[in-house]
């Protein structure tokens, strides 16, 4: 007994073009490598809004201390747009007098990977910027 073939109308465009059934959306199956690239984005979508709605200021910088994260508790803490401080130096948000401690730290940390700050608690000043009118206006507090 022959087998019945039936012909399914095949998928539409809006402009009345015909696509080809393995180009829709629905019916192709991921690959492995772009189901990967799925979930590291939506890991980074949910770090990123914990990261934006914590309640502490969180301030990450690369090897060169350049500003790569500044979330919301920052930006309110230094009154100072994430804009504005991203891709900038972290000195900006440090007094003077502390910078050279600061990068001694640093220097430290690089060569040992043990931080001594961890354990203890300090009590620091830290510079915030405020805008007013077209320029920044710098102050310790």
């Amino acid at each position: 007994m022959p087998r019945s073939k039936t012909r399914h109308p095949e998928p539409v465009s809006p402009s009345g073009q015909r696509k080809a059934e393995s180009n829709c959306a629905e019916t192709r199956k991921k690959e492995p490598a772009q189901e990967a690239q799925d979930a590291l984005r939506e890991s980074q979508a949910r770090l990123s809004g914990i990261v934006d709605s914590a309640l502490d200021a969180i301030i990450t910088v690369d090897e060169k201390q350049r500003v790569l994260v500044f979330n919301r508790a920052a930006e309110k803490m230094f009154r100072c747009p994430a804009e504005e401080a991203l891709g900038k130096s972290l000195d900006r948000f440090i007094p003077k007098r502390f910078r050279p401690a600061h990068w001694s730290h640093i220097e430290s940390f690089g060569k040992t990977g043990v931080t001594k700050r961890a354990r203890r608690r300090y009590s620091f000043d830290a510079l915030r910027l405020r805008c007013a009118g077209g320029g920044l206006r710098f102050g310790l507090y």
